[in-house]
């Protein structure tokens, strides 16, 4: 077997273990050709020769070296020491001329267990010594002639040791020096980046401590000192809009989620309110081949004034709609009463004419109603008068008033109640909002086929369902569907009118009454729309989600 000799590396298993076997092989070699045969011992010394040989070459054995007892260091170095003294006590003992391969026995220990290694091969020559004192060998020590190769080959496998050794140790400064560069490099990069951001960012470590930051953060902070190391809470007091103090960190502490806020307010150290729109996101970072959470990125800005216009908006939008709401009502009053028939002669042409206007007066005032809503839902003005509501008596109520309008379009509508389910404590005119947008929307949508109104029971809640037979909803819809004035870009969608409002109220009055939307649909397939009712007793919305969720 050809063996190739390389320089010994201790800084790597493959690397140790290659060195360690091509030593052994030198060391077996010059054992074997400078032990004379005509001594005492020499059947013993060539024996343990063979013995070693033999588990140097197994140590190529890709099977054996799989086994962790036999692949290890404590392995080889066993079986070293025990070679290296039973050479040593059988050519000579403390005059042996193989004593040096005790250094390089040392050398191996010291780089399998380090500074335990080094005491260890201390505390083993401390030992062997006095013992070889004790039981002097009765052979005599080789020739001359075999002593000078025995230790010239010694000194050039140990000069290859420590040229090695030494290499290595610069290697190893080297990397560090030109890891510590990248490190500092990437480091300036990233605080190049996130000072080039009109953002705050924070960098949170675990126990809530700053320990990075950019200047738009020092800028509405309202600050110019160093805040590195300062804890979050300190530096950016909280309040909701019921003026109750908010700790940031323990709102963030063990979060595996990003937290998102706009209605948290920041109070400078000039007294002024600061409305922020703030994001927190765990920093997952791995730690010994471990994932864990490694603190936080907190990046919030100021949106006082936006807050102000939406407000403004609200205000705006709730004044002009309560005015327009009578003159509308009168106007479609006046129209409706002229439509009526005998009561005014109309041509044909001028009585059309009307009838558009009558739809277009009544589709204002759906918007009206709507925009008024909505401004209410958005300002938490919501008045919510909660009464024992019958599900049944309301789901039969609102299919029969819808009955008109499936039957001119050519459809079914099916009612499916579950009997076990009768009274709910809620605001009816809500929940009866809720139910008819969600009836509109299959309605408008379904050119063939059946609705289904079902009321049933799943888990800890009530659910009301809409099933349709429509055109569905696709996947880039998907995400979008509760938007605000959102409509598809479906060609089928933009050929019937709205506003796109009715499923962003109906979610709006959901969550104000506590309850949860959920939807699935499949294009071309129809839609399914869920109305999640928790009981009472079933506790957090955590576990309403939860119920939503199985309900699918």
């Amino acid at each position: 077997m050809r063996t190739r000799f390389t320089p010994p590396v201790f800084d790597r298993q493959g690397s140790y273990e290659s060195s360690s076997r091509a030593i052994r092989w030198v060391c077996l070699g010059l054992a074997l050709a400078t032990y004379p045969s005509n001594k005492p011992y020499s059947l013993a010394v060539f024996t343990l020769i063979i013995v070693v040989v033999v588990y140097n070459g197994l140590r190529y054995s890709r099977r054996l070296m799989r086994l962790p007892s036999f692949a290890s260091r404590a392995n080889t170095l066993a079986v070293d020491h025990i070679f290296v003294l039973s050479l040593v006590y059988l050519s000579g003992g403390l005059s042996s001329p193989y004593y040096p391969f005790f250094f390089l026995l040392i050398i191996g220990t010291i780089a399998s267990y380090g500074v335990a290694g080094f005491a260890l091969s201390l505390a083993g020559q401390v030992i062997i010594t006095p013992l070889l004192l004790i039981f002097p060998s009765a052979v005599q020590p080789t020739a001359i002639e075999f002593q000078f190769i025995i230790k010239l080959v010694f000194l050039i496998i140990f000069s290859l040791v420590a040229q090695q050794s030494v290499r290595s140790r610069d290697e190893e400064d080297l990397l560090e020096s030109r890891f510590t560069h990248r490190i500092e490099n990437e480091r300036q990069r990233l605080l190049s980046l996130i000072n080039s951001l009109s953002s705050a960012v924070l960098a949170i470590d675990d126990a809530g401590n700053v320990y990075l930051y950019n200047a738009a953060a020092l800028e509405l902070l309202n600050t110019n000192r160093d805040i590195s190391g300062l804890p979050i809470s300190e530096l950016l007091p909280l309040h909701d809009a019921k003026y109750t103090s908010v700790d940031i960190y323990d709102l963030i502490r063990d979060q595996d989620r990003v937290l998102s806020r706009q209605d948290l307010v920041f109070v400078p150290n000039d007294g002024s309110e600061m409305v922020l729109d703030l994001t927190v996101s765990p920093v997952h970072v791995m730690s010994r081949g471990r994932s864990r959470w490694g603190g936080y990125m907190a990046v919030f800005r100021d949106i006082t004034k936006q807050k102000s216009l939406e407000e403004e908006r609200d205000e705006f939008i709730s004044v002009t709609s309560h005015e327009l709401r009578t003159p509308l009502a009168i106007a479609e009053a006046n129209l409706s009463t002229a439509l009526l028939p005998g009561y005014a002669k109309i041509e044909p042409k001028a009585k059309e004419l009307l009838a558009q206007a009558h739809q277009n007066v009544i589709f204002l005032s759906q918007l009206i109603k709507d925009l008024t809503t909505l401004s209410r839902a958005e300002r938490g003005s919501l008045k919510t008068e909660k009464t024992i509501v019958n599900l049944g008596e309301l789901l039969r109520g609102l299919a029969r008033d819808f009955q008109p309008q499936v039957k001119a379009k050519g459809l079914k509508l099916e009612v499916e109640l579950d009997k076990r389910i009768r009274n709910l404590v809620t605001s009816e005119s809500e929940l009866r909002e809720i139910v008819q947008n969600l009836l509109t929307n299959a309605l408008k949508y379904t050119a063939k086929g059946t609705i289904t109104l079902q009321l049933s029971r799943r888990h800890q809640a009530t659910v009301i369902s809409v099933h349709d037979t429509g055109i569905g909803i696709s996947a880039s819809d998907k995400a979008q569907i509760f938007t605000k004035f959102y409509r598809s870009e479906d060609y089928r969608t933009r050929a019937t009118g709205g506003t796109g409002l009715g499923l962003y109220i109906s979610r709006k009055l959901a969550e104000h009454l506590g309850f949860e939307m959920e939807f699935s649909s499949r294009l071309n397939r129809g839609s399914v729309f869920r109305l999640i009712m928790p009981d009472p007793s079933a506790g957090s919305r955590a576990e309403v989600a939860e119920a939503a969720q199985l309900v699918h």
